[in-house]
């Protein structure tokens, strides 16, 4: 009787130990198939982000065959050109260290505005950028930056400003400069430059491109 419940014994372990092993078996057989099936999923997740970066690679370096300030002019003569964007001064003569205003005058040809961009250059050999002031600090947040003669500025409507933001040839900006040396120079907006656009956005961010134009200065 012994030697018969010993056997049992031994024929449930056995049986266990089957089921057990088949258990095992089957836990490392799905394990490995996620792994694969993840394996997979990741290749071609990493060839399709590949191909994308190479895609954009290749736009990037054919659209850079040509310069940076190009490829910005090419942008904005696809715009539709409406309204414009200029600077003027009231003192067109002045010596030199004498701060020199230029006005920044916005018309965007009745349309309603939530920005704007634009790019201001000037020789930094005869002036001195010194700031920008604003006639709508109430209305507009503003932030700008001064490349060594190419000056960047871009303005955004406030969010809690719920009129419309229509400019008809409004002074809407002044940029200061101080003359540095006897000479005859220009300050002028620029449709582009290798720093950006000068460019309006509507209420709907449709973007359009005024036309530009600057003023001839003499300093004496």
């Amino acid at each position: 009787m012994e030697e018969f419940n010993s056997q049992e014994t031994q024929s449930q372990n056995s049986v266990l130990s089957r089921v057990l092993l088949n258990t095992h078996l089957l836990l490392v057989t799905i394990i490995v198939t996620l792994l694969i099936i993840g394996s997979y999923i990741y290749i071609r997740w990493t060839k399709n982000q590949d191909q994308k970066y190479t895609e954009s690679d290749a736009v990037f370096l054919d659209a850079g065959s040509s310069s940076i300030e190009t490829r910005f002019s090419q942008e904005a003569e696809n715009y539709e050109m409406l309204g414009s964007i200029y600077v003027y001064t009231k003192t067109p003569s002045v010596n030199i260290n004498d701060t020199v205003e230029a006005m920044v005058v916005l018309n965007s040809h009745n349309i309603d505005i939530t920005g704007f961009d634009v790019v201001v250059t000037y020789d930094p050999k005869v002036l001195k950028f010194l700031d920008i002031g604003s006639f709508f600090t109430k209305r507009i947040d503003l932030v700008y930056q001064d490349n060594n003669g190419v000056i960047t500025i871009s303005a955004v409507k406030k969010l809690s400003d719920k009129d419309q933001l229509i400019f008809n040839d409004d002074d809407v900006l002044v940029l200061r400069f101080q003359a540095l040396e006897p000479a005859e120079t220009t300050v002028s907006v620029a449709k582009s430059s290798e720093f950006g656009l000068t460019q309006f956005v509507d209420s709907q961010n449709k973007v359009f491109s005024p036309n530009v134009s600057g003023f001839s200065l003499k300093v004496e």
